[in-house]
């Protein structure tokens, strides 16, 4: 794994600052998705307010065709709202899977000197509504399903996994080849070849944990702390963006 991790320093060049900010752009398109979502959400509540009223009301009918007549306008905006909420989320899900086909494949594309065509793109899209719809249904199973006791920590431990694979994923693609090809070439690199990452990524982590006590020690003690906060944020988007070249030296590696 030495040799990995000297190439991938030594990979750095102007396609680096490339990946750098398509990775800034990500999490700008994240944070627009989150707020748009936020906006649907009060949208879709709002077919809840007048539900308290009309059922406190309907404690003082006493017509029958008037109780089942409210009864049946309260049934309505329950189903509108439920009917919201899935739109919000349909809506949300697009949005987080248009933000990784279109910033994450791109920095990825750089990183693997792949050009970015029409037929990479539709690819890479794919991948994601396939990807990212596994492990939401996933989510709501466990969410629904498991007691609470252990929720938090099942979907701690999926996130972990989603972390784990999402990025080697990437580093796999190949356009020439169909989905059922990439997903034995994942399983194989990333579960029968598991313990060939498990360095490269505890490295990984061990100089992000490193850059982050210097940078807070340094620059949260002698500047102000909006500049540092940014500061530090820019170091995290330079991590990142090197572990990217990493963790690609490795798994190209993986027979």
């Amino acid at each position: 794994m030495k040799s990995e991790f000297i190439e991938s320093f030594a990979g750095l060049n102007k396609r680096f600052v490339y990946v750098i900010l398509l990775d800034v752009l990500f999490y700008a398109s994240l944070i627009v998705s989150f707020v748009v979502f936020s906006k649907l959400l009060v949208w879709s509540l709002g077919s809840l307010y007048d539900i308290p009223g009309r059922l406190a009301a309907m404690a003082d009918m006493t017509n029958v065709d008037q109780l089942g007549s409210t009864a049946l306008s309260a049934g309505k905006m329950l189903s509108a709202f439920k009917m919201k909420i899935f739109f919000s989320l349909i809506v949300f899900w697009f949005f987080i899977v248009l933000s990784f086909t279109l910033f994450k494949a791109a920095a990825w594309s750089f990183v693997s000197k792949k050009n970015i065509t029409r037929r990479f793109c539709w690819y890479v899209f794919k991948f994601n509504l396939v990807w990212f719809g596994a492990f939401a249904l996933l989510s709501l199973i466990l969410f629904f399903v498991s007691k609470p006791t252990v929720t938090g920590i099942a979907l701690i431990v999926l996130f972990l996994l989603l972390l784990y694979f999402t990025p080697i994923c990437y580093a796999l693609f190949n356009p020439k080849k169909n989905l059922k090809w990439l997903s034995k070439r994942v399983w194989r690199v990333t579960v029968e070849k598991i313990y060939l990452f498990i360095v490269p990524f505890l490295l990984a982590l061990l100089i992000l944990i490193c850059l982050s006590v210097v940078v807070s020690g340094i620059l949260f003690r002698f500047l102000p702390q909006g500049f540092a906060f940014y500061s530090s944020l820019f170091v995290f988007l330079i991590w990142q963006a090197w572990f990217k070249y990493y963790i690609f030296a490795v798994a190209r590696r993986v027979k």
